[in-house]
């Protein structure tokens, strides 16, 4: 069913939520952040088929919970910034995303999140059998993180 998630704008603006989702073939991970809880928290991981979910209830649950301002995607942009077909996908997704919830959503560069994630796993944890659901909600936090910086970065630059 596509039925808009029904949330003023008022109530998006003071919950401060922003859901971050890690784009991705076979997964998507899910995580949000607020104004106050400023630190991402992963959600959960949803299965997708050639990146397209299977179930969208569950997506549009958390977005029932949470009420984000903003959706946040991840763009896997090659290395020299370029975009590549994997970005293609992820802009259709997030496309088709905002249509369906009428809620804003925003890209996110996001190279090499899976993979420093991985990394952080494999120097900080003694168990190196880390769940792939795991790893695909600590990318989408990692991209929330971005998007929180960048805007915290933008207000602290002096106009002119």
């Amino acid at each position: 069913m596509n039925t808009p998630i029904k949330a003023s704008n008022t109530d998006r603006q003071e919950n401060g939520y922003v859901v971050a989702i890690d784009f991705g073939l076979k997964y998507l991970g899910i995580a949000a952040s607020s104004r106050l809880i400023p630190r991402p928290f992963g959600i959960t991981t949803l299965i997708a088929q050639s990146g397209k979910l299977k179930d969208w209830s569950k997506l549009e649950e958390i977005l029932a919970e949470y009420k984000p301002h903003t959706i946040l995607v991840g763009l896997p942009l090659n290395m020299d910034g370029s975009e590549s077909e994997m970005s293609e996908r992820a802009k259709a997704f997030g496309e088709s995303l905002c249509s369906r919830t009428s809620i804003p959503v925003q890209f996110v560069d996001e190279r090499l999140s899976s993979w420093e994630v991985r990394k952080m796993n494999q120097e900080n944890s003694k168990n190196k059998q880390k769940k792939t659901s795991k790893i695909h909600e600590e990318s989408a936090c990692l991209i929330a993180q971005t998007w929180v910086s960048d805007i915290e970065i933008s207000t602290e630059q002096p106009n002119g």
